[in-house]
């Protein structure tokens, strides 16, 4: 497992290798994003995953490079697949930055609700960042999921979720939802 002080000292080297351009397959990028690539390649376990693949993506990002923050997206869901913040986090990303992936990124919205109901944790969680994924592309199928989630979660609490949200209520049309469930959660908000 990476410890605190490798972390620190990754987190330092990545800073100085910003400026240097290689080609990898995908693409050119700074030698930071091949440096914490090579790390992921090599990570010993989870925990060790889920240090590095939010470095990764940062450095992906900031480099401007879709390809590679894509791939990365699609990687860190596929090998955190039983986590439903990773999912989560992937799907959302890849519905922003790959409009095309609508089919994709709703998938793996719906499978980390799945998820975190499994697991009993995160669902408010999920079930939120679905709705807001579903609002994005406009898949009101899944808005209605994600409410309907938010529903049965009534009088649930867990130590690992996030509270009830309600900054995107006013983004649905209530004429392609059931009004009266729309009714029922934004009565939660009072």
């Amino acid at each position: 497992m990476i410890s605190d002080s490798e972390y620190q000292d990754i987190m330092k080297n990545i800073g100085a290798m910003r400026n240097e351009t290689v080609d990898t397959s995908l693409g050119p990028l700074p030698k930071s994003v091949e440096f914490l690539w090579i790390c992921l390649d090599h990570a010993k376990d989870d925990a060790d995953r889920r240090k590095l693949f939010p470095l990764l993506l940062r450095e992906c990002s900031r480099s401007k490079n879709n390809v590679a923050y894509l791939h990365f997206l699609r990687r860190s869901a596929n090998e955190m697949s039983d986590d439903p913040i990773a999912v989560s986090g992937a799907a959302y990303g890849i519905a922003i930055v790959d409009l095309s992936a609508k089919h994709e990124a709703l998938a793996l919205a719906n499978q980390a609700v799945k998820l975190a109901l499994a697991q009993d944790r995160l669902v408010k969680h999920s079930a939120t960042n679905l709705i807001r994924i579903a609002l994005l592309l406009d898949a009101y199928d899944y808005v209605s999921l994600g409410i309907s989630a938010l529903l049965n979660e009534r009088g649930a609490i867990r130590a690992e979720d996030s509270s009830y949200q309600f900054d995107f209520l006013d983004k649905i049309d209530p004429d392609r939802v059931d009004r009266r469930m729309l009714d029922v959660y934004r009565a939660l908000s009072k």
